[in-house]
């Protein structure tokens, strides 16, 4: 009952260990009513688990490993999207087991993920200290700016490199999908401004 209790739905245990909705759900009336002992009066066929590829704290090692990085940060050779031969390709590095992509779109279903259009964001970013700067230090910088009678102009630098990031990737649901980027294997390098009143500056090389 590790897995009930560690959050998981009855759709979701059936489906990952392979048993029907009915079956799980005696599961958890039993242990209700009478904890470990319930589960091991009367049980028959299958125990919980024992057809499953990947024990609960395999899955568990494999979702941390998935969450904050991508494929190509673990050198899995599938890219930075988290597709489910991505995944299989982790499962297979980390223990061995090759599974079917139907067999890991499985296992991706029961633990929450879904396909979805992932968002960019820089590994190197760090929100809280964006937020703060916003609130405490770009109010004195635009009084400034409209007592000299300057321009604020927001820069950034970013990299174009040969590597295809188009598609979707899985991430739990509800949540956004999110590539991790880094600074290697850039090709080009691009540096852009643009003001509060639309003026565009760029420069490439």
């Amino acid at each position: 009952m590790a897995l009930l209790e560690g959050g998981w739905t009855h759709s979701q245990v059936a489906e990952a260990l392979g048993v029907a909705l009915r079956t799980v759900a005696g599961w958890s009336a039993r242990f209700r009513v009478g904890g470990t002992d319930g589960l091991r009066e009367g049980r028959r066929g299958r125990r919980p688990g024992e057809q499953m590829a990947l024990s609960a704290a395999q899955q568990e090692q494999i979702v941390r490993a998935m969450i904050g990085s991508n494929p190509d940060q673990l050198e899995l050779g599938e890219g930075v999207l988290w597709s489910r031969a991505a995944v299989g390709a982790l499962i297979a590095k980390l223990f061995a087991v090759t599974l079917s992509r139907q067999t890991v779109g499985r296992y991706l279903r029961a633990w929450g993920w879904s396909r979805k259009k992932p968002a960019k964001r820089w590994i190197q970013q760090d929100p809280a200290r964006v937020q703060a700067w916003v609130t405490q230090q770009y109010p004195a910088i635009q009084a400034r700016a409209h007592a000299e009678g300057a321009k604020i102009l927001w820069a950034d630098e970013m990299g174009l490199r040969a590597g295809q990031t188009a598609g979707t990737s899985y991430a739990p649901v509800g949540e956004r999908a999110v590539t991790p980027l880094t600074g290697k294997r850039f090709a080009v390098n691009v540096i852009s401004a643009v003001g509060n009143d639309g003026t565009l500056l760029f420069d490439v090389w």
